[in-house]
């Protein structure tokens, strides 16, 4: 019994391990700040290696998973253009080639549990937004929290004030509202926006997985998500709210129809308000509606002059002389389109509508729902690269494969 006990246990140990890295790795400020990546390079060896020692203790192997490696055979014909076109950053590549093969292998055995690794990155994500929460408050309401150290950022000496180890402030953040002065809610991420990104995505646990829903979750998220003044991440809160909302809601079945109407549009109004903002107050050159926009536009210029195989993988340097901004592209997606070009585009979003399509009709609203997610959640942030959409991807490969993975899918 006790050795069961302690099995159970190393194994928590292990997948809360996995996915805190993972997390980290994907876009916390300080992995962004880290001049000479060594921080980035340790921490995506042990990930490798934290996910071969899952394998090892785990190992059998499901059936179907031959169904991915066909595909993933299929795409080593892409890589080796790709190798031949861009050798000079084929090292970079190569270690995301790497990250798809370890998550492929894990996620193919037979003992992975998908509804305890998307528990464990729910409570991680969960945990993170009360701990900042606090954190919010100490540091701008009560100013109990003053001692801070600045973090450089490029050229910038001091552009992040870091309070209490973890909790990231950039002056570029500050807002005055009735008064108070506040900085955006970043947490241990480099911009607000990164954050949003994980707390829509545990918004979306909360609705359609969480079996055990409390209010003072989505209390907590959706308080995060309006502090991030985030304007992706508030619409989407606003969509899954009324989502959420439609679900529970304490009507009759046959007034319910009656009453999803008015909050449909409630819901829309809501949007259209925050986005319309959003659009008058950065429409100026480097406004974020503008910069974002012309991202946009420029890559797709990009993606238009080499569609095929695009211009290979981080070269940032053909988009920025097109921009002439000194800033890379912000759109993940457009920046897989022009770096890898459509195939590496369908690559990535071909498992998504696989899923939808091959989906109960049952579970299509929520398949629907969280591929939109991650196609909104990676156009306004450049995270594709980053080893959690990695993830995602992959999954979503091994259950469109039909992959008997112990698990409901609930992703």
């Amino acid at each position: 019994m006790n050795l069961i006990k302690l099995k159970l246990k190393f194994r928590d140990i292990l997948e809360y391990a996995i996915c805190s890295i993972l997390i980290f790795l994907s876009g916390s400020a300080p992995i962004s700040v880290s001049d000479d990546n060594f921080m980035f390079r340790t921490l995506a060896v042990i990930l490798i290696i934290l996910c071969f020692i899952y394998c090892i203790k785990y190992y059998k192997i499901n059936k179907v998973s031959k169904r991915t490696l066909t595909v993933l055979l299929f795409c080593i014909p892409f890589m080796f253009i790709e190798y031949l076109n861009y050798k000079d950053t084929i090292l970079g590549f190569s270690l995301r080639l790497i990250w798809v093969a370890t998550f492929a292998f894990m996620i193919s055995l037979d003992r992975f549990n998908a509804d305890r690794f998307w528990e464990c990155i729910y409570k991680i994500i969960i945990t993170v937004s009360i701990v900042t929460l606090i954190a919010f408050v100490l540091v701008n309401i009560t100013k109990t929290v003053t001692n801070y150290i600045y973090v450089p950022l490029g050229s910038d000496r001091y552009f992040y004030r870091r309070y209490l180890g973890f909790f990231y402030a950039a002056r570029t953040y500050l807002r005055s509202i009735c008064g108070l002065e506040f900085y955006r809610l970043q947490s241990l991420f480099w911009e607000p926006g990164v954050y949003a990104v994980y707390l829509v995505y545990a918004l979306f646990y909360f609705i359609f997985c969480d079996r055990h829903k409390k209010k003072f979750i989505l209390y907590v998220l959706l308080a995060s998500l309006t502090l991030t003044m985030s304007t992706t991440g508030i619409c989407i809160g606003i969509a899954m709210f009324f989502i959420w909302w439609v679900e529970h809601a304490k009507v009759n079945k046959k007034s319910k129809p009656l009453m999803v109407l008015p909050a449909a549009i409630v819901a829309s109004i809501g949007i259209i308000i925050v986005w319309s903002k959003k659009v008058a107050g950065s429409s100026i050159v480097k406004g974020s509606y503008y910069l974002r926009r012309l991202d946009l536009l420029n890559g797709l210029s990009l993606i238009a002059m080499r569609p095929i195989f695009g211009w290979g993988y981080k070269r940032e340097g053909i988009f920025e002389a097109l921009q002439n901004l000194g800033r890379g592209n912000s759109n993940g997606l457009i920046t897989l389109g022009y770096n890898l070009g459509v195939i590496g585009l369908l690559l990535a979003l071909i498992p998504f509508i696989l899923c939808i399509i091959k989906s109960r009709k049952s579970e299509r609203i929520k398949e629907t729902v969280f591929s939109v997610l991650f196609i909104l959640t990676n156009m306004t942030e450049p995270l594709i690269y980053a080893p959690f959409m990695i993830f995602l991807i992959v999954y979503e490969y091994q259950k469109s494969a039909g992959m008997r993975i112990r698990s409901r899918h609930i992703m």
